[in-house]
């Protein structure tokens, strides 16, 4: 059995103006006692707009620091969502963060259940499923083919 931690990074109010760098902080302190513990792996949500809830809105940027503080825990995104982050920003993102972390990302994709998260980037739910099975093609093409396009129905590509 492997055990490990998920984050959402919760700032419950009030806050003050330094409220959500502690909090940050801390998390940061927690995962490397962690891995001093033996956990195999820590994981961090990606939400935008979840105001007490969620403050984790760039968990690859929040994943690279913890990379450089740890050197054996698994570090996962859960999940990316290609409705609202095109495929190929996210396949550079999580790409330099293997980079930093010597091969230790694991990436989970998931289309989100909150369309006042999506609406804000433009996107709709009901097209979020398509999205993300486009994004399952494009992403490991961005990381494997040295040149490929795609043409999709939510997506294009041109040759890169």
């Amino acid at each position: 059995m492997q055990i490990g931690m998920f984050y959402q990074i919760q700032v419950p109010k009030p806050w003050t103006a330094q409220t959500e760098s502690d909090r940050y902080w801390e998390m940061l302190e927690q995962v490397s006692f962690a891995e001093e513990m033996g956990l195999e792996s820590v994981w961090l949500a990606d939400h935008q707009f979840r105001t007490e809830w969620s403050h984790s809105s760039a968990p690859d940027v929040t994943l690279g620091a913890i990379s450089q503080r740890t050197s054996r825990m698994r570090l996962g995104i859960a999940v990316v969502v290609p409705p609202v982050q095109h495929p190929l920003q996210i396949a550079a993102r999580v790409a330099t963060l293997d980079i930093l972390s010597k091969g230790r990302v694991d990436l989970g994709v998931g289309r989100s259940g909150y369309p006042y998260q999506m609406a804000a980037f433009g996107a709709d739910l009901k097209d979020a499923t398509g999205m993300v099975d486009e994004a399952l093609e494009i992403i490991p093409k961005a990381w494997t083919e040295g040149e490929f396009s795609y043409d999709g129905r939510h997506f294009k590509i041109p040759p890169r």
